[in-house]
């Protein structure tokens, strides 16, 4: 469901930002045939290690752990050269021993904005999806 879902509007950032190169990253593969950009776009699929791309999008930071999710996070941030697309899902009390992270959007947005310019964070009824930009890079003089 995750891969249809959010394919509309990663197609219009892909457009809008006309991003020649998006890398899909510890996802679902099945969610680059559902991605139909107005331009070509050269797309990579990797559930491991990987070249940065202008655009990112990776719909497993909740399968990351507790103890994993800075390093995610952080791989995430040295990935991302453009824009990055990130989704989380939320478990709820119906959810017996996922492994999901059961924190909060609240704890996920400080931690994310610890990395990255927020441009859009979206609450949904199972989790949020974040739109982001990389900070811009201080100069010390």
């Amino acid at each position: 469901m995750t891969a249809s879902r959010f394919a509309g509007l990663l197609s219009q950032i892909l457009d809008r930002l006309q991003v020649k190169e998006a890398l899909v990253y510890k996802s679902d593969k099945e969610f680059l045939t559902h991605l139909k950009p107005d331009h070509p776009v050269r797309f990579q699929w990797s559930d491991g290690d990987a070249l940065p791309s202008e655009l990112v999008y990776s719909d497993t930071l909740h399968k990351s752990g507790l103890i994993g999710v800075d390093d995610s996070l952080d791989k995430l941030k040295a990935l991302t050269n453009v824009v990055g697309f990130f989704y989380a899902r939320i478990p709820t009390s119906e959810d017996v021993d996922t492994g999901d992270i059961d924190q909060p959007s609240e704890w996920w947005l400080k931690k994310i904005m610890e990395r990255f310019d927020v441009q859009t964070f979206q609450r949904l009824p199972d989790g949020f999806y974040v739109v982001v930009y990389p900070k811009p890079i201080e100069i010390i003089h």
